[in-house]
């Protein structure tokens, strides 16, 4: 979302129904290319699916370990920001907590 916020800033609102459509009309025919004929261009490529889980479980734990051993410092993170309610949903806060009913005494 923020990205395609970002990108239709400052566009009329035709302009910017225009992106969304055009948008979701090429994910809906890559998906469809590739639902249909994945397996065909893997065949003729003689690719097996195995290959390409190999490569994305190296490829995740390369990054892991690059992450792990050369990651950035954990940044101060402002608390207080945690206490807003989420946008678009008026009159929640998370400042008032409740608490489950009390059950009253357990009967056996």
């Amino acid at each position: 979302m923020a990205f395609y916020q970002g990108h239709t800033h400052g566009a009329t609102v035709e302009q910017k129904r225009r992106i969304l459509r055009r948008a979701i009309l090429v994910s809906v025919l890559v998906l469809w290319f590739f639902t249909f004929l994945g397996d065909v261009i893997l065949f003729l490529l003689q690719i097996n699916v195995n290959y390409i889980r190999i490569t994305g479980g190296v490829y995740i734990l390369v990054y892991s370990v690059k992450d792990v051993l050369f990651g950035e410092e954990p940044k101060e993170v402002d608390l207080g920001a945690l206490n807003q309610p989420p946008p678009g949903i008026p009159g929640l806060s998370l400042s008032r907590s409740r608490s489950w009913p009390d059950p009253g005494p357990l009967r056996r």
